[in-house]
């Protein structure tokens, strides 16, 4: 794998290791109607070849999961705990997820 870089930026896009950590509790919310709440913590990265641990990009949220009659329907936002810049990242992201999940 090539490591790239952005040409705008010339920031490093991907790498050839990758270390993720995931936690999440699930809780019911409306349990007739299958509605279920999320509070979870990620962290990772990629690096060119070796694993920096003090390099870990973190980010924590919540959500709701719903299984609902079209189909698993999920609404997250994650917060991002140790952003690079003030104009380099956002504060945090949504993520609409339509299909299956856990």
């Amino acid at each position: 794998m090539s490591v790239r870089s952005n040409p705008g930026t010339n920031d490093v896009i991907g790498g050839t290791t990758m270390l993720t950590f995931s936690a999440e509790v699930v809780f019911p919310l409306i349990k007739d109607a299958g509605m279920k709440g999320v509070i979870f913590y990620d962290a990772g990265n990629t690096w060119n070849g070796n694993y920096y641990l003090d390099d870990l990009r973190m980010t924590c949220g919540a959500g709701i999961r719903w299984y609902s009659p079209i189909g698993p329907l999920r609404l997250e936002y994650g917060y991002i705990l140790n952003r690079k810049g003030l104009n380099d990242d956002a504060m945090g992201r949504w993520e609409f997820t339509i299909g299956m999940f856990m």
